[in-house]
């Protein structure tokens, strides 16, 4: 039987306090925030469902190569919650997609409600409360930027990307505090 706190201690080494994931995640939003000013929301959406795809990958591979970490074992046994809380990001972006034709910036605040609700179970992957934080900054802006709608004065993408960039520079911080065996 392995203690929840050395499940949450090697994935948290392994994915350098999930950092690198953060980090690729702010840029995707950056660049669907760009695509939409320049070839409209649809595209964005396409661009920030594609780019999404490539966190986990992206991320493990900075991962290994910033922070020299090791994957996370076989036989962790919080390594399935990481693919348990996709699925209902998957459910969930089904329904921002839906919302795409009918109200762009509706559906793109959707997606960053889904987001931020997601990095909620991080805090027990990583046993880190700075995932609190930014699932609830997320959520928060994801509930502002519905209320505000078209007249908000910057794409909710753009705001996700740069609020999720700030958060990985912490979590960068808190990585390399961490010392390699």
């Amino acid at each position: 039987m392995v203690a929840i706190s050395d499940a949450q201690d090697e994935l948290r080494l392994a994915y350098a306090f999930g950092a690198p994931g953060v980090l690729v995640s702010g840029l995707v939003w950056l660049a669907s925030g760009a695509i939409w000013y320049s070839m409209g929301p649809e595209r964005a959406f396409l661009v920030l469902f594609l780019g999404g795809m490539s966190i986990f990958p992206m991320g493990s591979l900075i991962a290994r190569l910033m922070f020299g970490a090791r994957p996370a074992s076989k036989t962790n046994p919080l390594g399935a919650l990481g693919f348990e809380v996709t699925v209902p990001l998957f459910a969930g972006i089904f329904v921002a997609y839906a919302m795409l034709p009918i109200v762009p910036a509706l559906s793109f605040a959707l997606f960053a409600v889904i987001v931020g609700a997601r990095y909620f179970s991080f805090a027990t992957l990583y046993r880190d409360r700075t995932y609190w934080a930014l699932g609830g900054v997320l959520f928060a802006t994801g509930i502002g930027f519905a209320i505000a709608g078209q007249h908000a004065p910057i794409n909710v993408a753009i705001c996700v990307g740069a609020l999720e960039l700030i958060f990985a520079v912490v979590l960068f911080v808190r990585a390399r505090a961490i010392p390699r065996s």
